[in-house]
């Protein structure tokens, strides 16, 4: 009966699944390029008209170049000062898969560390992406430290 059912693979597996699976699988890799600044990687799973909105002042890019030329300013502007960065996230991650658009959501911790003190708390990742034939694309990204009202 299960074969019968439209979205479903013999096996049991939804194609939705796999789908999400996929779209989450170019979340983390695209994350994992942000991190270590393999922009040439960034490039590769991203659409050319990429918007990037952090929470900082000055956190805002378009294009993957755009991208490579903020997080180098933000790093490069930051190295005196800064001592530890670490953005962890958590495993909490919502996909969501719409026809050739979808949309991730997930928590993270971070911890900023500068000569002038230490900064820690919850911040907040949203991803867009949409289909393409050479497969998921990181579209628009925002992240963001929820402040109280």
């Amino acid at each position: 009966m299960t074969a019968m059912m439209p979205g479903v693979d013999v096996d049991g597996s939804t194609e939705l699944d796999a789908e999400r699976a996929a779209v989450l699988g170019v979340v983390r890799r695209f994350d994992g390029a942000v991190d270590s600044g393999d922009f040439t990687e960034v490039e590769r799973l991203s659409l050319d008209d990429l918007v990037f909105f952090g929470s900082g002042a000055g956190e805002e890019s378009v294009g993957p170049a755009g991208l490579a030329r903020m997080l180098t300013g933000l790093r490069d502007g930051a190295a005196a000062d800064l001592v530890e960065w670490a953005l962890t996230t958590n495993d909490d991650y919502s996909v969501s898969v719409r026809g050739d658009a979808a949309v991730v959501t997930a928590s993270a911790s971070f911890r900023l560390e500068l000569a002038a003190g230490t900064r820690s708390g919850r911040y907040l990742q949203t991803y867009v992406l949409h289909r393409t034939e050479d497969g998921w694309k990181v579209w628009a990204y925002h992240g963001s430290e929820p402040q109280p009202w």
